[in-house]
């Protein structure tokens, strides 16, 4: 598990680059089996590091998926649908979706920043599509 929850060690590792060589050697090995998968990560670098790794490897693209928060890094998730990738918006729900939220934004508070920079620059759009 690689998260904002703070796990006992013997259930998840701590976040730091221990956890990206783990994450990426996982995302490497289910990358070049072929299986259907899942991305799910806001982390540039593991982000280019999948690019880069599918690639290298002439991989088909048709069963990989990029999934990023709503509302947050935007810009990353369009980058990857622009190099040609499926991309998801996750956007959690359900009794306990206020505490998952805290829980992402203590594992990353300047998520706090760019989730109310990308709500601002929204704010032009949404005023002209109410106008419509």
């Amino acid at each position: 598990m690689k998260g904002a929850y703070a796990e006992p060690p013997s259930l998840a590792r701590p976040l730091g680059p221990a956890t990206d060589a783990a994450f990426s050697a996982l995302l490497e090995r289910l990358l070049a089996s072929g299986h259907r998968c899942s991305i799910a990560t806001h982390d540039a670098g593991l982000l280019e590091h999948a690019h880069r790794f599918i690639e290298g490897r002439g991989l088909l693209r048709e069963p990989i998926e990029f999934e990023l928060n709503y509302g947050i890094a935007e810009d990353r998730l369009l980058h990857m649908q622009s190099l040609g990738y499926r991309v998801r918006v996750y956007l959690p729900y359900g009794e306990e979706w206020y505490l998952y939220l805290c829980h992402r934004l203590a594992e990353y508070p300047p998520n706090i920043y760019q989730a109310l920079a990308d709500a601002v620059s929204a704010l032009p759009a949404m005023e002209t599509d109410a106008r419509s």
